[in-house]
């Protein structure tokens, strides 16, 4: 029977292997749910390839007890990882519609790390298991060392009833063989003891997941990029609106023969932000918050140089390493200009700021104009369009955009970018 398992673990090994370099090579397309399932992948290849070379050491009958403990020190540890790692995976899958509630996430790591740590230390002592010698004896502790990825599961079949409505009903029953082939595993056991397979059960639902959910999930993401590719687009046209390029080059014009200097800067903030506008109908749909924020500053100084004294910014930006689509901030900071501060008589300040906040970053863009009903947001208009364009193209890297109004003093806008 070792070397049924011992076949078993290896060919289990190399479907892995295939599947693991397969999505590594697509990698950048499917970017939160990919990054996720290679890590699974990878975990349970290091699973197979520990129980492996363990079935190989005692079909040899080798007297070697502290490198059979220390493979499954490394087999428990990878287990717990491998389930826990699952829990992100399938908040990915959700988090494509809707914003997974953080406890999932919270709870799975710290019964992983509590089961790891109590199964990992006993590898080379007698409260789980022992070597007699080259052989595995189980000991009474064994079934509570197993009990954390129980709950572990049962906590990702939770997740999968609650938010159920945001997949698809392949996904749902892909995902599902994750529970259920390794239970089959260990009812099979039950009738055949020296039979383990686990690891080969959660292979198996792994190849299940990549043939059925994740080419389902791929396809539905290459139609919704193409759809906010298209959005992308009308946005950035709308963007460039004749009336705001006569204002800018008026301002030009009226400049030269006041202060060339400053008429030589209002061009090249102008071509700067032409250059933004354009880049983002040929560039990648996803850019650094630095460049972000330099089409922003490109923006309010154009502006500045019209209104004088009428407007002010006021910046607190401490965090700038992650990727934003490109116009989410501008048109924000733009709408928060024109329909915010603009509309009163002695002008106002934005205050934009970003932050790392835990698991987010976040962007608030704050203005103290005169507000609006945030009701209205639902209404048909072309502006509230291009607030729900913003929206949807957050979506759909799993970011969420939250306004807020309080009519005659104040709107907020705060972007939560996950990380």
């Amino acid at each position: 029977m070792t070397l049924v398992n011992l076949v078993l673990h290896l060919y289990s090994f190399v479907l892995m292997a295939i599947v693991f370099f397969g999505n590594f090579r697509i990698y950048k397309y499917e970017k939160l749910t990919n990054r996720w399932f290679i890590k699974l992948a990878f975990l349970n290849m290091i699973m197979l390839l520990s129980k492996s070379l363990f079935f190989l050491i005692t079909l040899c009958e080798w007297d070697k007890p502290l490198l059979l403990g220390l493979l499954e020190f490394i087999f428990y540890a990878s287990h717990f990882a491998f389930i826990c790692t699952f829990v992100f995976f399938q908040a990915g899958f959700v988090r494509q519609g809707k914003a997974v509630h953080s406890v999932y996430r919270h709870i799975s790591i710290v019964i992983c790390s509590l089961s790891a740590f109590m199964l990992c230390t006993c590898a080379f002592n007698e409260y789980i298991y022992t070597f007699d010698p080259g052989h595995r004896i189980l000991v009474w502790m064994y079934v509570l060392g197993q009990a954390g990825g129980v709950l572990i599961l049962a906590l990702s079949i939770c997740m999968l009833i609650q938010y159920h409505k945001y997949m698809a009903g392949l996904e749902i029953k892909a995902l599902l063989t994750f529970h259920i082939l390794p239970v089959l595993s260990i009812i099979l056991r039950c009738f055949i003891p020296d039979l383990r397979v686990t690891p080969v059960g959660f292979s198996f639902s792994m190849v299940i997941i990549n043939i059925f959910a994740m080419y389902n999930r791929s396809i539905l993401l290459g139609q919704r990029e193409a759809q906010v590719n298209r959005d992308r687009m009308r946005l950035m046209l709308s963007q460039i609106q004749p009336h705001f390029i006569y204002n800018v080059l008026n301002t030009i014009y009226n400049l030269c023969d006041i202060n060339v200097e400053m008429a030589k800067e209002a061009i090249d903030l102008f071509s700067g932000y032409l250059r933004k506008n354009f880049k983002s109908i040929e560039g990648e749909e996803f850019i650094s918050i630095k460049d972000e924020l330099e089409h922003v500053k490109f923006y309010f100084l154009l502006e500045k140089m019209r209104f004088k004294d009428e407007l002010e910014l006021i910046t607190d930006v401490d965090d700038v390493d992650f990727m934003i689509p490109q116009l989410s901030v501008e048109p924000l900071v733009e709408n928060a200009i024109k329909h915010g501060i603009l509309k009163r008589q002695e002008g106002g300040t934005i205050f934009l700021s970003v932050k790392d906040k835990g698991e987010n970053h976040v962007i608030t863009i704050e203005d103290n104009g005169v507000g609006f009903d945030p009701a209205v947001l639902s209404l048909p208009d072309a502006d509230h369009v291009g607030i729900r364009n913003i929206r949807e193209r957050l979506e759909y890297m799993g970011a969420a955009l939250d306004i807020t109004s309080i009519p005659g003093e104040k709107t907020t806008c705060i972007i939560r970018v996950p990380k």
